[in-house]
């Protein structure tokens, strides 16, 4: 008798549900690479066993609690940055303020910086030249240059000056003094800006500008330092974006150009615009506040916050007034079901107690319990109400 097929083999490829040891497996694989290239881990060192997770994974939590914490977890991040640790997490994860920042930082990470940039105002020759400060590791970056197979390094070794291929040959990676990492970080900005200007990076990647156009968004010296970055991150490039700029930078940067006009720094837009690819923590800071983006106390976000706040809280209240009112009643019922006590429940004349039986005085009591039941009833059916049209 023939088998039948199990639903995995009649069902079609895109229906097949995808196994959490497949999922994990992938995952693994992310993190291994991305430990390769950061980190430069050997292989073995960084996969271990096919079938087995990375060793000593990492992960970073960033909590909630709205802006004050969204400020928090921001120079959490910078003083991780600072100290060169932020390389080391394989996971992120962030909850309600945690999740503004680290949804900005993950955003940051994930955009194509040569394209993001492509359109955007040249900085400028100093602002694009490698300093000798921006080389974080010069040892990391020798050894890389003296024998990666890449073709960024194999270019960059055969245009050195003599006196950079006989530093590149004699540098001792294993003890240098402070002195030989200063003559390192010198001569390897010098010669990593002067490939730069010759555009060597971009033409590699992408080929010759057409015509000699070196003016081309590929090929400017912004392109060619963030390619550069990009082959040496460990080296050049940090994964945080960097400090944010004081006033008189940001005004230095975004001035008037000569002879009036527009700011020079992004064709007279607006601040956000300026500073979304120049300065993204100030970028960040600027939507900050968004509870009230609007602010000024005859906002429309102003008194919608009030209208809310105020909403919430009167809500919150009336949710603990029937339970207050309930215990009270509850202590009413004493006085409505003992017979000796149902002539003190409400104090009235002897007279006109005298005349009423007991039937009469039963269904006053319950009236007078049933008004402030319905009375909070009504006021929450028709904030309720209140609410349900401030939603539309």
């Amino acid at each position: 008798m023939k088998a039948q097929p199990s639903p995995a083999e009649v069902a079609p490829e895109d229906d097949r549900g995808v196994l959490f040891k497949s999922v994990y497996r992938d995952e693994w694989e992310e993190i291994n690479e991305r430990r390769h290239q950061q980190l430069y881990l050997s292989p073995n060192k960084a996969r271990g066993r096919e079938d087995a997770p990375p060793m000593n994974l990492v992960g970073l939590a960033l909590s909630g609690g709205g802006i004050r914490s969204a400020t928090f977890c921001l120079g959490l991040l910078q003083g991780l940055h600072k100290l060169r640790l932020l390389r080391i997490f394989d996971y992120l994860s962030t909850v309600s303020g945690g999740g503004y920042v680290g949804g900005w930082w993950s955003a940051w990470l994930s955009r194509d910086q040569i394209s993001s940039r492509a359109h955007a105002p040249s900085q400028g020759d100093d602002d694009v030249k490698v300093l000798p400060e921006d080389i974080k590791s010069p040892v990391s970056l020798m050894i890389k240059l003296r024998g990666s197979g890449d073709d960024v390094s194999i270019a960059l070794r055969e245009r050195f000056s003599p006196e950079m291929k006989l530093l590149l040959a004699t540098f001792n990676e294993s003890d240098p003094t402070q002195r030989q990492l200063d003559e390192a970080r010198a001569a390897l900005a010098a010669e990593l800006n002067r490939a730069i200007d010759d555009r060597l990076f971009s033409t590699l990647r992408y080929g010759a500008p057409r015509d000699g156009d070196t003016q081309s968004p590929l090929h400017t010296p912004e392109a060619n330092r963030l390619i550069l970055e990009e082959t040496y991150p460990c080296e050049l490039k940090d994964i945080f974006p960097p400090r944010e700029q004081i006033e008189p930078e940001r005004f230095a940067a975004g001035a008037p150009e000569e002879g009036g006009g527009r700011p020079a720094g992004d064709g007279g837009g607006s601040e956000s615009s300026m500073n979304a690819w120049r300065d993204p923590i100030h970028h960040l800071r600027l939507f900050a506040n968004y509870l009230t983006p609007r602010r000024g106390l005859l906002s429309y976000d102003t008194w919608r916050a009030v209208s809310v706040i105020t909403r919430n809280l009167t809500l919150t209240w009336l949710v603990l007034l029937p339970v207050l009112t309930a215990v009270m009643l509850f202590g009413q019922l004493f006085f409505l079901v003992a017979p000796s006590t149902r002539d003190d429940f409400l104090p009235k004349p002897p007279q006109a107690q005298a005349h009423r039986n007991t039937g009469e005085v039963f269904a006053n009591r319950l009236k007078l319990i049933a008004m402030p039941v319905a009375g909070i009833a009504g006021l929450i059916g028709v904030l309720w109400i209140a609410w349900l049209l401030c939603l539309n």
